[in-house]
């Protein structure tokens, strides 16, 4: 047994696989740059509405979800405003 198989020797990568691997890298920065001009305004490069209900939704989940107790409110804005969103 030579090892090649066992993965326990490294192997090389063609042209076709390496380039497919780069493709893969680079599928996390797409779709931070997609999500990113979806939620800001091109005019003001602040966060739009949809970004505040997308920050809204995650930040209920998180403060819903945690073991310490949020700030006072907290919670309850976060109940508000994910209720209008989910009544949309």
């Amino acid at each position: 047994m030579n090892g090649a198989r066992g993965g326990t020797h490294p192997s090389s990568l063609d042209h076709d696989e390496l380039s497919l691997l780069e493709d893969f890298a680079r599928m996390p920065e797409r779709e931070i740059a997609a999500l990113h001009l979806a939620t800001t305004d091109d005019l003001t490069r602040l966060i739009d509405r949809r970004g505040f209900e997308t920050l809204a939704r995650h930040v209920h989940a998180r403060l819903a979800g945690t073991a310490q107790p949020p700030q006072p409110g907290a919670l309850a804005i976060a109940s508000r405003i994910c209720s209008g969103v989910r009544s949309r």
